[in-house]
């Protein structure tokens, strides 16, 4: 289903939940003469209902640009929760509150309000962990990238005099930490593979082993000292 299907469907269910919601007010179970008390709970029912469907609607529209554990797992959650508390205590508010308006108005401001701190929180928290893992993702894509056209290079037969310092890149870059993004450094890895590999393509006649050791032990280095960046990292983040 498209987007605008699922938008339609929210709003479509929010819509009968709503009138449910009016029709078991006015008609509801008993002949009880309705007090300001009943009508302040049902406004209170009301705007819990909007903000979860409304949350849901927007929820779905940027759930791209936010990590989809933290939707589903905290602000549905919350938004969920939140109805749920503000409509259990609306219909026990007689009990609750009896003839005390101002109790019932404060819980139900002080529900939303935590609600609220909750869903801002969580969404910041999950747009940032979304750009976290576009840049881990990318990260690895580059690095990837790299790792490939060394095992072509190091499986080449007309680079066997090259072989062991090949393959000893090739093992350095493929157990490096790919948790984490350091963008710059791993581009810099990146071209100095690239012009290592068109090195050996175009001069591997005129080249000797030592200057490709050279070439191979300034890109370890490169390697190692993200490595060590990464780790730092994770540190300074904890």
């Amino acid at each position: 289903m498209s987007n605008k299907g699922k938008v339609l469907s929210i709003l479509g269910i929010g819509l009968i939940v709503c009138a449910v919601t009016w029709v078991a007010f006015l008609v509801g179970y008993t002949n009880e003469q309705k007090d300001t008390l009943d009508y302040v709970a049902l406004t209170f029912v009301l705007i819990a209902e909007v903000v979860l469907f409304s949350g849901l609607i927007l929820i779905l529209h940027y759930q791209d640009k936010m990590s989809k554990v933290l939707v589903t797992g905290g602000l549905i959650s919350t938004l969920l929760l939140y109805w749920a508390g503000a409509t259990i205590i609306s219909l026990l508010s007689k009990t609750l509150f009896e003839n005390n308006m101002g109790g019932f108005v404060t819980t139900q401001v002080f529900l939303c309000a935590v609600a609220a701190i909750i869903l801002i929180s969580l969404s910041v928290f999950a747009s940032s962990m979304k750009v976290k893992d576009n840049r881990i993702i990318n990260s690895g894509v580059i690095l990837q990238e790299s790792e490939n056209r060394l095992f072509l290079l190091k499986t080449d037969t007309q680079y066997d005099d090259f072989a062991e310092c090949l393959n000893k890149l090739y093992e350095e870059l493929k157990f490096s930490d790919k948790t984490m993004s350091l963008a710059s450094k791993e581009q810099e890895i990146n071209t100095n593979i690239i012009e290592l590999c068109h090195e050996l393509k175009t001069n591997k006649n005129n080249i000797s082993k030592q200057e490709i050791d050279a070439k191979v032990n300034d890109i370890i280095l490169l390697i190692k000292g993200r490595n060590m960046s990464v780790k730092q990292a994770k540190q300074g983040g904890f």
